[in-house]
């Protein structure tokens, strides 16, 4: 997941890997910098909520009516 604030990038992985670039100076990101400078607490937290948000479940499909089903089936939109 990333963050983007200005021309810095954060980049977390799953994993937890952390992952800091300077798009102004470094456009091909070759250079991180996660370990010369120090990552903004608020970031790490927004990309925290963002993964947890990610991860949880999908809410379950709504129910459709009988009228919807074949209104679709007449325009062949399902079968």
């Amino acid at each position: 997941m990333a963050l983007f604030a200005g021309p810095m990038k954060l980049v977390v992985g799953a994993s937890g890997g952390i992952e800091l670039y300077d798009q102004q100076a470094d456009p091909v990101e070759l250079e991180n910098l996660s370990s010369r400078r120090p990552v903004p607490l608020a970031w790490l937290h927004a990309i925290e909520a963002a993964m947890a948000n990610a991860r949880r479940p999908a809410r379950p499909p709504s129910p459709v009516d009988e009228d919807l089903l074949e209104r679709l089936r007449g325009l062949n939109y399902i079968r």
